[in-house]
């Protein structure tokens, strides 16, 4: 099983949130972790600015597609319920 297929599995079967920390280069990796999310109805708060910063430039260029639903201010998400998604 690659890393995709288990993020994918972890995703599928949380019941509250759920913390991932990457490398703020690993575009590859930031791409699943925003699709796994849109695809569970959940949302991502980047935190950190590179993190921030890489993900706003690899988008701008085209190689990250953020959906927008699935975003989130990081000092927000502390607000949001720890038991759903």
């Amino acid at each position: 099983m690659d890393v995709g297929q288990a993020l994918g599995t972890r995703f599928d079967g949380a019941s509250g949130r759920i913390i991932l920390a990457t490398f703020a280069s690993h575009i590859h990796r930031i791409q699943q972790v925003l699709t796994l999310a849109a695809r569970t109805n959940r949302r991502v708060a980047l935190l950190g600015m590179s993190m921030q910063k890489n993900v706003t430039i690899a988008a701008e260029l085209g190689y990250l597609r953020v959906p927008t639903a699935s975003s989130c201010r990081s000092r927000s998400w502390a607000s949001f319920p720890r038991s759903a998604k």
